[in-house]
């Protein structure tokens, strides 16, 4: 697959950070530089214009690249559209008209043409078809999976799916028990800096079983309480673990509270007094920053006990 020169030119633009794009704005030193970083000898002198820079270099390294009798674009073609993408590039930016989500729209725009599409997995830009197949070879670290594509029957898909990363969702009984439960969760996710909410706390739709699965669709990790058994929590947790999420669960009773076949993952237990959600708070703190820090051995210390 090749791009062509009418989407590679579209693309250049997003490279520069062109005004009136969501990208961005690039100096022809640092148009050389993400060229030249990932290995392609494409300099600011000897052009024209930055934009002729970036549409030249893009063009050329799709055509020499490229097959057309594949079915996805060459790796270099995919590296550079997931450097592109790169949230830290977004981060570093004071182009005040740079917006990532603007941005990931107007580039899927262009590559919905050829069933393409990119999407964050773990927080990085990741190159896939539209029907769900990982094409991604620049990032190194994801696994070649095969991915489920299902369209549900009793849920509509929100307008915007996207994960949020600093959103966290919190699925647990409604009892005027559990306030100081959900305030030692909250405490938790505040001093790293996320939003958490529950279900009751929102009421964007007629049916609060569409709240409940939009809230789980769009948050990056879900918080499960299985305390009392409840089943709304057990129904919960199954749609979370199947679009794929961070999921924490906590009990009050390990042994009381969570079925046989909820066992095999690690819970955290507390008591619901003062101390026991003051320890239940830490607990959790250290998990979900361990999950922000994408699993790092780095990040993992002995300082609490780790639950089985």
């Amino acid at each position: 697959m090749k791009l062509g020169v009418a989407a590679a030119t579209q693309i250049a633009a997003f490279i520069c950070g062109e005004k009136g794009t969501p990208f961005p704005y690039k100096t022809g030193r640092e148009l050389t530089l993400f060229f030249t970083g990932l290995g392609h000898g494409y300099r600011i002198e000897g052009h024209s214009s930055r934009g002729n820079l970036a549409e030249t270099a893009l063009v050329e390294i799709d055509r020499q690249t490229g097959d057309e009798d594949s079915e996805y674009p060459s790796p270099e073609i995919v590296e550079i559209l997931e450097e592109l993408m790169s949230p830290t590039a977004f981060e570093a930016s004071d182009d005040p008209e740079a917006d990532y989500p603007k941005a990931l729209k107007a580039i899927n725009r262009v590559l919905g043409r050829t069933n393409l599409q990119i999407v964050l997995i773990n927080g990085r830009p990741t190159v896939q078809t539209t029907e769900g197949m990982l094409v991604s070879t620049a990032s190194k670290s994801i696994k070649s999976v095969t991915k489920l594509m299902f369209v549900p029957s009793v849920f509509q898909i929100p307008d915007d799916p996207e994960p949020k990363d600093d959103l966290v969702a919190v699925m647990m009984p409604f009892e005027a028990a559990f306030e100081g439960v959900f305030k030692a969760i909250n405490r938790s996710c505040s001093e790293l800096d996320l939003r958490c909410f529950r279900v009751k706390d929102i009421w964007k739709e007629s049916q609060i079983i569409q709240d409940i699965f939009e809230l789980i669709l769009v948050s990056r990790i879900v918080v499960v309480d299985f305390s009392e058994e409840n089943t709304n929590v057990f129904y919960e947790a199954g749609i979370a673990h199947t679009l794929g999420k961070e999921v924490v669960p906590l009990a009050q009773s390990v042994k009381n509270d969570v079925p046989f076949d909820l066992r095999s993952h690690r819970v955290i237990e507390y008591k619901n007094n003062e101390q026991g959600l003051r320890e239940m708070s830490q607990k959790l703190k250290k998990r979900l920053r361990t999950i922000l820090d994408g699993h790092d051995w780095n990040s993992i210390s002995m300082e609490d006990d780790i639950p089985f």
